[in-house]
């Protein structure tokens, strides 16, 4: 599925000295975009699923910052860079306190490294991730529907982990009562929120779209979801 913050911030701080300083708790968020926004208002930026940089360039002190970072949050980014320098000397406490009780992961970059390597590098290992998740999905697809095709899956699967004689389990889950066709964000926003409840089970499956229903294929994915379920309720 798509990069994670945690998985995407993986070597940030080696290679870029970027650190997390709060929110460490939302770092399994899945990041679908990377956005510079140094406006206040933020709702006209962003869709959801975006890890948002900032320098403060257009703004004065930092009182702006816990009314921007709630902007965020409430309209669905994963994350905060603050790229600390002469606009942003220094993060304030009470901001740090409010992204870990809210669990909205914050950052800071030094000023001395530009934003746009960072950005430029995100950008392109998220791009990447997503061909690859739909070079899998397809993969699977033609597994599921023409077998008889295994000269165009097989090894594209097995690169991916998941090996020819192995047992896997096929769950489509179909949405009810929707009055309306699902957008291509709105099914991404959705399978986002069906691979984060995965994670938490250690599944490994592929997720992919089909009409109005998301197909999940895994090992033993049944048995998990189960004991998943039996485990919250």
């Amino acid at each position: 599925m798509a990069l994670t913050l945690s998985q995407l911030c993986v070597n940030a701080e080696k290679t870029y000295q970027m650190k997390l300083i709060a929110g460490e708790e939302g770092m399994d968020n899945v990041v679908r975009w990377v956005h510079i926004i140094e406006d206040v208002e933020v709702s006209h930026f962003i869709e959801g699923q975006e890890l948002v940089f900032t320098t403060g360039i257009a703004q004065h002190g930092v009182n702006w910052l816990m009314p921007y970072v709630e902007q965020l949050l409430r309209h669905g980014a994963v994350g905060l860079v603050v790229n600390l320098g002469p606009y942003i000397e220094k993060v304030p406490p009470q901001l740090i306190v409010w992204c870990n009780t809210h669990a909205f992961p914050l950052l800071v970059l030094p000023w001395s490294v530009h934003i746009i390597d960072v950005t430029y590098d995100f950008c392109h290992r998220i791009i990447q991730s997503e061909k690859h998740e739909r070079s899998i999905a397809s993969a699977f697809s033609t597994w599921i529907f023409a077998p008889e095709k295994g000269e165009s899956y097989t090894g594209i699967l097995q690169r991916a982990g998941f090996q020819e004689n192995g047992r896997y389990q096929v769950m489509l889950l179909q949405l009810q009562g929707n009055e309306h066709q699902l957008t291509d964000l709105e099914w991404e926003q959705l399978q986002f929120r069906v691979y984060r409840v995965l994670r938490k089970t250690h599944l490994s499956v592929c997720i992919f779209r089909l009409e109005q229903s998301i197909c999940l294929v895994g090992q033993n994915t049944r048995e998990k979801l189960r004991q998943y379920v039996e485990q919250v309720s």
